[in-house]
């Protein structure tokens, strides 16, 4: 059969493809499923690692190119389209991944692009196979970096030891093959693990050592589309991550791509990724992996010297007992009242009061807080240099010292109110006499609204200013002159009102 003239893919198809009701059944099918951005590597994370270089040379090895420096939003309308009728054509038999092209429709209008013209999109080398031939003694490879042995719905990630090939089996997974769960290393990804991993192999009486690779990985993206596809249909309950993978071909078909909504901006394998999937823990850089025997261990990074794939032994990755550390105390709140119940009491600290029950509101009464406190209990000390279990350590206690303290200062301002203001319907008396109606029968307590005078008469002090309203800054008595007035003169003695 003679191959299929090509085109830009960037005119529509005429004549090819017409849109169907089964195009129409799915697109409506998949456009009610949910969509996930796609994770892409964060520079950064793997800098700070200390394995960046490590994980852009062992993708490059495995067939990436410079695919790993891309990513892109997620558009769900154009995905869901394109997912639901995309189509994988290869004139040629045997299959030959050169010849190859994929179909589909944009907005109901057909498109046509090669795999070639895909391979310049995404940045992959332009290879002729569709897939891998796969890994002869697959549990002998396995066991070169993993523990136990290998069966494909078995071989847990987590079970990696290497942070470069474990960062990097992730990012292989979240975008060329589209798991939004990352659980297990299938055999197309163990076989791109050996090609990454075939420079740094020296043995030559390896079975694998003469293996070339050869596959294109844009037939591997198509075939992906597809399967998605094919899942989706049966449930669609499922979620979409290889969506922002889509993106590149609807901008190449002449859609704009510029403006996507927030949540749907392209994702990274960043800290909060690697806190959440608990490689990292949280507020560090400690590395968490399991060991052969299935206990957890966790070594502070950045250790090239350890985590370098150039380096004979570090393959397997066994850091030596000494470079280990202990799990990091987490500052957070509920976790530092634990770790406080858990130590001894010469250890404990200052406690701190229970957050659920607030102090009480309380109108200013002229009576000072205890604003002079001895703070020798809430001063952190010098920060220790090692090791560093006695650094994480003083990192907890000066958090929750400086958290008491600062619970302690709201709850003081919590207690502090200025004097309720005047009454508008009442005038202010000018200081003259005392009517006959304002005193009480028998000498008692005149009626009226009265401020207790705290002050003695002779004090000539001004009353704080915060005590002045900034409505009364113009008025002919402000409040502040008005109090200073009125706490000057004895109990019962009030001057008449103005006369009308």
């Amino acid at each position: 059969m003679a191959p299929r003239q090509r085109r830009s893919g960037k005119e529509p198809a005429t004549g090819e493809r017409e849109w169907s009701s089964t195009d129409h059944k799915n697109t409506t099918t998949l456009r009610t499923c949910k969509f996930e951005p796609t994770r892409f590597l964060d520079i950064d994370v793997l800098e700070a690692m200390g394995i960046l270089d490590d994980v852009t040379a062992f993708l490059r090895n495995a067939g990436f190119g410079s695919f790993p420096a891309k990513r892109w939003p997620l558009f769900p309308d154009a995905a869901a389209e394109l997912l639901a009728t995309v189509e994988l054509h290869y004139p040629t038999d045997p299959l030959d991944a050169t010849d190859g092209f994929i179909s589909f429709f944009l907005a109901k209008r057909p498109f046509d692009i090669t795999l070639s013209q895909l391979c310049n999109l995404y940045a992959f080398p332009r290879r002729e196979k569709t897939k891998f031939d796969g890994v002869t003694d697959a549990s002998e490879f396995w066991q070169t970096f993993g523990s136990g042995d290998y069966v494909s719905r078995g071989a847990k990630q987590a079970l990696i030891r290497n942070p470069v090939l474990r960062l990097a089996v992730r990012f292989i997974s979240s975008t060329i093959f589209a798991r939004a769960e990352m659980g297990t290393l299938q055999l197309p990804e163990l076989s791109m693990c050996f090609y990454g991993l075939h420079p740094f192999i020296t043995d030559p009486a390896s079975a694998n050592y003469n293996k070339t690779h050869r596959v294109n990985f844009a037939a591997l993206l198509c075939q992906e589309f597809i399967q998605v596809r094919n899942n989706a249909l049966r449930s669609s309950k499922k979620v979409i991550t290889i969506g922002s993978m889509v993106t590149p071909i609807v901008a190449f078909c002449g859609f704009s791509v510029t403006r996507p909504l927030p949540e749907n901006k392209a994702r990274f394998i960043d800290r909060e990724h690697l806190y959440a999937s608990e490689i990292l823990i949280r507020h560090s850089l400690v590395y968490r992996f399991q060991g052969q025997d299935g206990i957890y261990r966790y070594i502070r990074l950045p250790r090239i010297d350890l985590t370098s794939l150039a380096i004979p032994g570090n393959i397997g990755f066994y850091p030596p007992a000494g470079v280990l550390c202990e799990r990091p105390i987490l500052p957070k709140t509920s976790g530092v009242r634990r770790a406080a119940r858990a130590r001894q009491p010469d250890e404990a600290g200052p406690s701190e009061p229970p957050a659920s029950q607030p102090p009480p509101f309380q109108t200013y009464s002229g009576q000072v807080p205890p604003f002079e406190i001895d703070l020798s209990a809430y001063t952190a000390t010098e920060p220790p240099a090692e090791p560093s279990t006695e650094f994480e350590r003083w990192v907890c206690d000066t958090t929750k010292k400086n958290n008491t303290l600062l619970t302690k200062i709201t709850s003081w301002l919590c207690c502090v109110a200025p004097p309720p203001s005047p009454s508008p319907r009442m005038p202010i008396p000018p200081p003259s006499s005392v009517p006959e109606h304002a005193a009480g029968p028998s000498g008692e307590e005149p009626i009226g609204e009265s401020i207790p005078a705290f002050r003695a008469a002779d004090d000539e002090e001004d009353f704080p200013t915060w005590l002045s309203s900034p409505s009364h800054e113009t008025s002919e008595t402000s409040v502040q002159d008005d109090f200073r007035i009125r706490t000057r003169r004895g109990p019962g003695v009030f001057d008449s009102p103005p006369s009308p």
